[in-house]
């Protein structure tokens, strides 16, 4: 074995330290401690009840993802990338450091492990979890604004649809959107918990008197009357059959010349630069929520098995700005 190799796995192997560095810095809100004026490490380290020397060799990593800028041995201020630590807020990504353990129940089964090292399921331990649950939707809300919705907005005319329904999510792609034209109306369609955590989403960006709320599961229930359905990254959490299940009862619900949008993330091929990424994604989609990133073959064939004969398949960002954080599709379906 040559030294490249071996340096190579060396560095991969410990990447977890790494990784549980740049957690600990975010669930401990260096971004908000931190800023462009440089402070004794000394004094950040007693903020958080640390050794200053052990906190120096914490920050000597972190400087090296321009989280933090160091000033010498003695100082540090926020580094370029400080603020995105808000944007991997989230418990799916936090957490996985402790559902990882369970990792060979995920091999043995297909099944999610999240609740064998937590005692229940990801969604029902956030809702008995108010903490877990506010980073949730923070985080949600967060990344839907800095690249979601913008790189979405940029890829699909949104402005042919009046009426706009959101299917099975915590409403923060159909708030963005009303936000941003006055001449939209909207519709939520969720469980009564997310509903009633939506009302602050559309309260906060002033739109909540033109949006309806409904209080039914997705596959109970598909209301009358939208120009535009949309579903956004949310199918991933569920199987095959029930994806099509769903689309299928959209699809016999639906009015004539109405549009079906999935808004999704995809796995590519093999030699796009984020195809790493995407499926150690997949890994933790599957470990903590069942869920599963498809190719755009996969996608396609589920669409094509709810009998549509109008499909369109467009990579959200391909020719525009910004990109998303992982790849993202944009899957058109006329009904007829």
């Amino acid at each position: 074995m040559t030294a490249n190799k071996a340096r190579k796995l060396y560095s991969l192997i410990t990447q977890h330290i790494a990784s549980r560095i740049v957690a600990m810095a975010c669930e401990l809100r260096f971004d908000d401690v931190l800023s462009d004026k440089a402070i004794s490490i000394s004094h950040f380290a007693n903020y958080f009840n640390f050794n200053s020397d052990a906190m120096f060799r914490m920050l000597r990593v972190l400087e090296t993802y321009e989280i933090v800028e160091l000033i010498g041995k003695n100082h540090v201020k926020k580094g370029n990338n400080c603020e995105a630590l808000s944007t991997i807020r989230g418990p799916h990504l936090l957490e996985s450091f402790v559902v990882m353990n369970y990792l060979q129940n995920t091999m043995e089964t297909n099944k999610e492990c999240y609740s064998d090292a937590f005692g229940k399921s990801f969604y029902v331990h956030m809702n008995d979890n108010e903490k877990i649950k506010v980073e949730l939707q923070n985080w949600s809300e967060q990344t839907m604004e800095h690249w979601l919705f913008p790189a979405v907005n940029n890829t699909y005319d949104f402005t042919l649809f009046n009426r706009v329904y959101e299917l099975g999510s915590d409403g923060s792609f159909l708030a963005n959107l009303l936000k941003q034209d006055s001449k939209k109306t909207g519709l939520l369609l969720n469980k009564s918990d997310v509903i009633k955590d939506a009302y602050k989403i559309f309260e906060k960006h002033n739109v909540i008197n033109r949006t309806e709320f409904i209080a039914k599961e997705l596959a109970e229930h598909i209301p009358l009357g939208g120009d535009l359905y949309l579903f956004c990254r949310s199918l991933l959490n569920y199987i095959d059959e029930k994806i099509v299940e769903i689309i299928t009862k959209c699809q016999r619900y639906i009015k004539h010349k109405a549009c079906l949008l999935i808004i999704d993330f995809y796995l590519p091929k093999i030699d796009d630069p984020n195809y790493e990424l995407s499926v150690i994604a997949d890994i933790n989609i599957l470990t903590c929520l069942n869920g599963k990133l498809r190719t755009q073959n996969e996608w396609i064939k589920l669409m094509h098995s709810c009998n549509f004969k109008k499909l369109t398949f467009k990579i959200v960002g391909e020719e525009t700005e910004p990109k998303p954080v992982l790849p993202m599709f944009i899957i058109e379906l006329k009904i007829n």
